[in-house]
């Protein structure tokens, strides 16, 4: 198109151009003539005849310049429509060739959708599938540890649950990269104990430190208060990463965890710093950066400290969640200071303020779970697990059976699976809260919680535990819904 205006507009100008000089010369001849009236007749006369020779002489020359204009005009014209024609050709080859890339681009990217899509499906499925075996294996284990008869087991009943407990950390820091891969990641606010919180870090951790003869201090603050809200969860997944790093590359040394407050904000909320100090090995400065990428101590060529190089990633972008980041100081010889800021809110809610008991020293005598599970190792954990502390269970394999045996019996409380065949755990709580509102129903579940918490309480549950699990926090949970924190 805006070749063809440059054409118009030349061809415009070129007639204008044209006209002009004929119009310049015309008031020449004009005025040529205006001069003859002061002159003799014969001289006028041969005047005329001159100018009558001078006219037809510039007609001459005005119809050849007048035809050479035309003809170059109709070249030009010519030669503009062929520019035009192949402008206008490539011009609608290149519209079409950037309209099948833009589809091209669009069905690569619904692919790429729905790969990722399936991927993180994926993960949620296996993660399922692992965690319920897993289950099995820490229960028993825990189980058999508290078996006076078994105490020329322990060291070996220690390991076997060490390594459950180490392949359920694998598991939970691979789902963490897959879901912040795809953005699905989101930050919980839930009131929490944060000494708590880190005593049951601290024992988790007893057997690497006995393995490296290492020792863990935990200092906090007396000005931060014990119960917070936030995301204790990712909080913890934090904590066990760099912890459990610390202790990896120490050895025969201390590692310090110490909780400072540094800053009262607005509206409850609290300034908190966090740090996890050691007098290992240290990081030379030129390596301080790479140690955060994947998979960076795969590539290490000391198999002393083997590793799926994901723990300082996997901090480092549960952090960007906070708003926050990972700091480092350290040299070589010189161990290291990995710390980070949280801005956490002080809970003030009486009712999450109440003591927890211990509940190893509460009987539950009398009381009667009905445990949903469709897995029969993992009833028999449970149903261990529970009567150990006295109390009586009954099962159903699936919701159909759950809804059941809750219209005939009376339960103090319901541990229900959330995937089983037939009726599932979360539609099998929906009917049962249609004639049973206040029997305490809990999640119990090997599923990736984040996915269907919303859906879990929107059924009517009342809490949640994850499989597998810690004994201590399963018992609180119970506590907490049967009501006997108060009565203890």
């Amino acid at each position: 198109m805006n070749i063809l205006k440059n054409i118009f507009s030349f061809h415009l100008l070129s007639f204008l151009c044209f006209f002009s000089i004929s119009f310049q010369d015309a008031i020449a001849a004009d005025n040529f003539n205006s001069t003859g009236i002061f002159l003799g007749a014969e001289t006028q006369s041969l005047l005329e005849s001159a100018t009558t020779v001078f006219y037809v002489q510039q007609l001459d020359k005005k119809s050849s310049l007048l035809t050479l204009f035309l003809i170059a005009s109709c070249l030009l014209f010519l030669v503009s429509l062929v520019l035009f024609y192949h402008f206008y050709k490539s011009k609608k080859k290149y519209i079409r060739s950037l309209t099948e890339k833009n589809t091209a681009l669009l069905i690569a990217n619904e692919e790429a959708h729905q790969l990722s899509k399936i991927k993180t499906q994926f993960f949620s499925s296996i993660s399922h599938e692992l965690r319920t075996p897993l289950y099995g294996v820490i229960g028993l284990s825990s189980i058999l540890l508290e078996d006076e008869k078994l105490k020329s087991h322990e060291e070996d009943l220690k390991s076997l649950k060490f390594s459950a407990d180490y392949l359920l950390a694998l598991i939970n820091d691979v789902l963490t990269l897959n879901k912040s891969e795809t953005s699905s990641m989101s930050l919980e606010n839930a009131p929490f104990n944060l000494r708590k919180l880190l005593e049951n870090i601290q024992k988790t951790f007893l057997l690497n430190l006995e393995q490296k003869n290492n020792k863990l201090a935990l200092e906090i603050d007396d000005a931060i208060p014990q119960k917070l809200i936030g995301d204790s969860v990712k909080l913890s997944q934090i904590m066990m990463n760099l912890i459990g790093n610390a202790i990896k590359f120490n050895q025969n040394g201390t590692i310090r965890i110490k909780i400072e407050l540094l800053e009262k904000l607005e509206n409850d909320h609290l300034r908190i710093k966090f740090s996890i100090i050691d007098n290992g090995i240290g990081i030379p400065k030129e390596k301080q950066e790479s140690i955060f990428e994947e998979f960076s101590q795969v590539e290490k060529r000391n198999h002393n400290y083997q590793g799926t190089g994901l723990g300082l990633t996997i901090v480092k972008k549960l952090l960007a969640l906070f708003n926050s980041e990972i700091k480092l100081l350290s040299d070589t010889g010189q161990g290291s200071l990995f710390y980070f800021e949280l801005d956490l809110q002080k809970d003030l809610d009486i009712n999450n303020t109440i003591p927890e008991p211990d509940s190893a020293n509460i009987p539950f005598n009398n009381m009667h779970i009905l445990i949903v599970d469709d897995n029969k190792i993992n009833q028999k954990v449970t149903q261990k697990i529970l009567e150990r502390r006295n109390f009586k269970c009954s099962f159903a394999d699936d919701g159909a059976e759950a809804i059941a045996q809750t219209q005939k019996y009376k339960y103090d409380l319901i541990l229900m699976d959330v995937h089983m065949p037939n009726i599932d755990g979360i539609e099998a709580t929906r009917s049962i809260r249609t004639f049973n509102t206040t029997t305490p129903i809990v999640a119990f579940t090997a599923v990736e919680i984040d996915e269907i918490r919303n859906s879990i309480f929107d059924s009517g549950m009342n809490d949640i535990i994850v499989k597998p699990y810690e004994v201590s926090q399963f018992f609180n949970t119970i506590l907490k819904n049967i009501n006997l924190i108060s009565a203890a």
